[in-house]
């Protein structure tokens, strides 16, 4: 039991570690800081790897729209809208639907604009 303890112990921070890198390849902490380039560009990258990724367009389509190319969040939100709907998890740990927030930020709703996705 004790072992089992321990090796649970160990394996948290890389557990951690894990998350907060997939927070940073998905554009989450530079966006949390308003760095709407790195975040960009951090999209970017991890879109050619995997290009459907409803947490990379999402979050890519806020960058648009926080740097006035409205109509290229448009596009990603219609993206997301045409894949299978998904739980996604937003930077503070909450559930939130991959077409509820898309459709949400189309109709421009206040309350989803800032949510940043994980």
């Amino acid at each position: 039991m004790k072992r089992m303890l321990v090796l649970a112990a160990l394996m948290l921070p890389a557990g951690m570690a894990m998350a907060a890198e997939k927070a940073d390849n998905c554009g989450a902490q530079a966006l949390a800081s308003g760095n709407y380039a790195k975040a960009e560009m951090l999209i970017a990258g991890s879109l050619k790897k995997a290009p459907a990724d409803p947490v990379l367009l999402l979050n890519l389509a806020r960058v648009y729209d926080a740097t006035d190319r409205a109509e290229q969040g448009r596009a990603l939100y219609a993206r997301v809208l045409s894949r299978q709907d998904v739980q996604l998890e937003t930077l503070s740990g909450a559930p939130v639907w991959s077409h509820a927030l898309a459709n949400a930020r189309l109709k421009g709703d206040a309350r989803v604009a800032s949510l940043i996705l994980r």
